[in-house]
Parts: C-alpha cells; structure tokens; sequence
C-alpha cells in the first residue's frame, strides 16, 4: 500500500515517462539508468523505479540504480520491503 497522493502524482506522468526510457532503452541499451529525486521528487522517483523494473523491458539489476534524497515514506513497511528487495 503506497499514499494515495504520491501515487496519483506519478500515474500522472507515467505513461509519458515509460514511452521516453523505452525509446532511449532502444536506442542505448547499454546505457546505465539512475532514478533519483529529492523530497517529493523522491517519493515519485521511488514509484518509477519499481513500475520500470515491472513494466519496462531491458531493465536489470545490472543497468538501473534508484537514489533518494529526503524521501517522504512512501508506503507501509511491506511496501518499504518489496522496494529493497525489487531493487538491490
């Protein structure tokens, strides 16, 4: 379970995000990914990066980093969890 607003947020630009990284997924696909923000930007880096290693292909644990700085819980503890366990 992830808050409500922080969610909203992101599904806002979500698609538009997926559309973009794929593209330059195929155009570089030996390219490094670093997901990062600060406070909100955080929040929603957080949800990205875990809708991008589900949803979008050419991600690996190899290839994609998530950094947050001053990041508002973003969920439960499970959640919490499953974020550090998806993403080393």
């Amino acid at each position: 379970e992830v808050h409500h607003g922080f969610l909203q947020a992101y599904n806002d630009v979500a698609d538009k995000f997926k559309l973009a990284l794929s593209s330059q997924i195929a155009a570089h696909p030996s390219a490094k990914i670093l997901v990062t923000g600060h406070s909100l930007g955080a929040a929603l880096a957080t949800l990205a990066a875990v809708d991008f290693k589900r949803h979008v292909g050419g991600i690996t644990d190899a290839n994609m980093e998530l950094y947050t700085f001053g990041c508002p819980r973003v969920g439960t503890p499970e959640w919490s969890d499953y974020v550090y366990n998806l993403i080393p």
